[in-house]
């Protein structure tokens, strides 16, 4: 009985003191900061929101620019889409054993009181870097174009080796050489084609691509050729065809600089 009256007295003072007084001061408090502490999730939120959008908008915007300068770069290679196909300066000669056909050839020319078309020392022949056939005799100094040059007299060089199956047909070149001398610069095409059913090769025409007269001193000249069109019935032409420098034989030119560019 008495335990009962001291546990009634305990419990009435401790909801009558001030622990439950503070604990409701709490309750507001917590109230309120759970009430900030939703709002600055809430601001963040935006902020982040915003923030992702503008690294998205940055990236298109990127994405954009480097899409415009592709593209400006593919229309200016479509406007300047050139490849270099001949480039020969004749700067860089060497000596090579002249073989069986050269001495063959060269002896037959002495007979019939023409020129060699190639400067010689004992079993050795100089020719420009590039060719594997003789390619005229070297220039150089004064007499050269710019460093070294080849000097061709009655002659025919690149048929077999520099310029062999190198002009397409139904395609455009553009070309520059620089010529001086006595005589015609002759660029000439080989053009022959196969029949389809029998297998037959003819040669159906040896056109002039560049044709140029050459000028007591150095003169640079330019121009644009495409192979003219040769045909038989019957015959197919090859993907590409052969060319050559030509000097006739009453003739006697300098050449430099010479290059062909094909024009996609």
């Amino acid at each position: 009985m008495h335990a009962n009256k001291l546990l009634s007295k305990v419990t009435r003072r401790v909801s009558e003191g001030p622990g439950l007084q503070i604990l409701a001061g709490i309750r507001p408090s917590l109230t309120r900061q759970v009430s900030i502490n939703n709002s600055l999730q809430q601001t963040a939120s935006v902020y982040r929101l915003i923030f992702s959008h503008a690294r998205r908008i940055s990236l298109i915007g990127n994405l954009a620019v480097c899409i415009t300068c592709v593209s400006l770069s593919v229309s200016l290679a479509d406007d300047n889409s050139e490849s270099l196909i001949i480039d020969d300066d004749f700067d860089k000669w060497d000596w090579i054993p002249i073989d069986f056909n050269q001495r063959r050839d060269g002896r037959k020319r002495i007979k019939e009181g023409r020129i060699l078309p190639f400067e010689h020392r004992g079993p050795l022949l100089r020719i420009a870097d590039g060719f594997k056939l003789p390619s005229g005799r070297m220039l150089e100094d004064t007499e050269a174009y710019n460093g070294r040059s080849a000097l061709l007299e009655d002659t025919q060089i690149g048929l077999h080796d520099r310029y062999s199956s190198i002009i397409r047909p139904d395609t455009k070149y553009r070309w520059s050489v620089a010529v001086k001398g006595e005589g015609r610069f002759q660029f000439r095409a080989w053009v022959g084609a196969n029949n389809l059913r029998s297998g037959e090769f003819r040669w159906l025409g040896f056109p002039n691509l560049i044709e140029v007269t050459a000028s007591k001193d150095w003169m640079v000249h330019e121009g644009v050729f495409q192979l003219p069109e040769l045909s038989a019935p019957g015959f197919l032409l090859p993907e590409k065809v052969s060319a050559a420098i030509v000097i006739d034989r009453s003739d006697r030119v300098a050449v430099d600089a010479f290059r062909v560019w094909q024009i996609k």
